[in-house]
């Protein structure tokens, strides 16, 4: 490139200085061949530039199969959530039940053990018991019979609830292990997740390292193609200064050698025309696994409810609503992490109660595919827990619409 910028410039200084001796053949050569290289260093981008649009083609592909693949991983994901979430709410039926199983087995024994000294008294020395007692002896038989059949009740009943304890011991090790085992599978979908996501960005980084390739090889080709197209003007400039320099000639020694040079002037070659470069050309169900906890219009202290809000599953992902660009997701006030999805159309999702973003601001996303993650609760079974909610808005041209119009049931 420097060196083809030394010869326009010493060819131009030449055409400046007409009059310092004639060298045009030589320079005339050295600008062709300065075009020629040009030509074939436009050539070079342009089939360059080619390449790498063609990677960054194969790479958008790339990343878009990607992306089905996370979006089917999530809903996998989603699925098993919930799962995991039923099996907690059963465990945590279970605990309840043994825990009243035991309670009733506490007050029997209280009931029973003011009457422990008379029954131990009875058993060891019944008669003397019997005299001893201010009431009369049928009184106190009868007092015995009652005991005796009391006892056999509590007895019962005792047994009936060590056998329910058992049982739901039994059912309660069933719940535990297959909740373990979900938590298990997923955090199995969650690693699979990861790589996919990983991959995503790798496809990302690659597809934009490839477009900016192809820009650059496309400015380059460009600017060879502008090059190329100056060197044939001053080859034409160079070409007609030439047939002048040999018209004056001619006219200083002759008459017919003037008419020949007038001749040769008029016959001159003409310009090749310089060739410009060409130029380049709604989820089903509600967006995470959980239960609607307020609807639409439901009352509230301020009003009808304007979104809709759901108890999640702790840690739960959720999902996009519906395809579209991200325009706003950061800390907002009094709404924690705050997540807008422009779905096209004058839609917009509003989301908020989430723990982490997995997006960015101006990223185009798939329906269904991952935007963030709510907090985690610890042990569902955790006494006093509570389970963390998303607040979601759709919003029609500003407007605040039920969200049922795009996502349907809400899970």
């Amino acid at each position: 490139m420097i060196q083809r910028r030394i010869i326009l410039l010493s060819l131009a200084a030449s055409l400046l200085a007409p009059h310092a001796g004639w060298s045009a053949p030589g320079t005339l050569s050295a600008a062709q061949r300065a075009l020629a290289a040009a030509q074939h260093e436009e050539a070079a981008h342009q089939a360059q530039a080619a390449a790498a649009a063609a990677a960054a083609r194969q790479d958008a592909q790339r990343r878009a199969l990607l992306v089905e693949r996370e979006v089917a991983a999530a809903a996998a994901a989603r699925d098993t959530e919930a799962a995991s979430e039923s099996q907690a709410a059963a465990l945590s039926a279970i605990d309840q039940q043994i825990a009243a199983a035991r309670d009733e087995t506490a007050r029997d024994g209280a009931a029973l053990a003011p009457l422990l000294p008379l029954m131990e008294r009875l058993a060891i020395n019944p008669a003397a018991t019997i005299l001893a007692a201010p009431e009369s002896p049928i009184d106190s038989v009868n007092g015995i019979l009652i005991l005796q059949g009391l006892t056999k009740e509590i007895a019962t009943r005792a047994a009936a609830l060590k056998e329910s304890q058992a049982r739901l011991a039994i059912l309660q090790t069933q719940a535990a292990g297959a909740k373990r085992d979900l938590d298990q599978k997923l955090a199995l979908q969650m690693q699979a997740e990861s790589v996919i996501d990983s991959q995503i960005s790798v496809a990302e980084r690659s597809s934009r390292a490839a477009a900016g390739q192809a820009a650059r090889e496309h400015d380059a080709a460009e600017g060879a193609a502008t090059e190329a197209a100056n060197l044939r003007s001053l080859i034409i400039e160079l070409q007609q200064d030439a047939a002048r320099h040999a018209a004056e000639l001619a006219a200083e020694r002759a008459a017919d050698r003037a008419a020949r040079a007038a001749h040769l002037a008029t016959a001159r070659p003409g310009a090749p025309a310089a060739n410009a470069p060409a130029s380049g050309k709604p989820v089903a169900g509600g967006p995470v696994a959980g239960t609607l906890v307020r609807a639409f219009g439901a009352p509230t202290l301020a009003g009808p409810a304007i979104g809709v809000t759901y108890n999640a599953a702790p840690a739960g992902r959720v999902v996009a609503p519906c395809a579209g660009k991200i325009v706003f997701g950061k800390p907002f006030s009094g709404y924690g992490l705050l997540l807008i999805l422009d779905c096209g159309g004058g839609y917009d999702f509003v989301m908020s109660g989430m723990e982490k973003l997995n997006v960015r601001v101006g990223q185009m996303v798939a329906n269904g595919q991952p935007v963030g993650q709510m907090p985690g609760l610890g042990h569902s079974g955790d006494a006093g827990a509570t389970p963390p909610q998303l607040y979601v808005e759709l919003r029609q041209d500003g407007t605040p619409v039920d969200p049922a119009k795009l996502i349907g049931d809400h899970g």
